[in-house]
């Protein structure tokens, strides 16, 4: 999978949002990017946040990303992009807080009678898709060293060892 972030989806998520009603939204945590290589044949667009675990971790605040999933939203018409991105945005609660509201909130009834509200599709940009890999590191001060691991399986470190420091041995390995 590729990930690649879209100013211009950002851009129209923001309308989007503000037309919506959707106020609780901070843009300055929330980020949009546009995946390639997805074997998906059904999902369109996920949600994602930055777990509380994490946020503790890390000293950071919540963080949102709406994902695109190139080879499917790109194929629907224009009413049905907005109505998924409207879904998407549906999910992050009031608190912003890094929680989900859950499909008892976020569903094609309530996404439609939110879609109404607005009077009409608004025109969405196709974001131009690099095709390279992402090229910076986006966690700071924590150092790449360990690069790509084999396979799609999550590393695990030995009972007793940090995550980092197994890493870090795998890496000078």
């Amino acid at each position: 999978m590729r990930y690649t972030r879209s100013p211009e989806l950002e851009q129209s998520l923001r309308q989007l949002a503000a037309s919506a009603g959707l106020s609780h939204i901070d843009f300055s945590r929330t980020a949009c990017v546009v995946s390639q290589g997805s074997k998906s044949r059904r999902t369109l667009a996920r949600c994602h946040a930055l777990p509380r675990v994490m946020q503790d971790a890390l000293g950071i605040e919540a963080h949102y990303v709406i994902e695109i999933v190139s080879e499917n939203f790109f194929k629907l018409g224009q009413e049905e992009q907005v109505k998924t991105l409207l879904h998407e945005l549906m999910h992050i609660p009031k608190s912003f807080g890094g929680g989900f509201r859950f499909h008892d909130h976020v569903s094609s009834r309530s996404v439609d009678t939110l879609f109404k509200r607005l009077g009409s599709a608004p025109a969405l940009p196709t974001p131009s898709v690099r095709t390279e890999p992402r090229k910076e590191w986006p966690f700071g001060n924590l150092e790449p060293k360990a690069g790509p691991l084999p396979g799609n399986r999550t590393p695990r470190a030995p009972k007793g060892e940090s995550i980092l420091d197994f890493l870090k041995r795998k890496a000078g390995a």
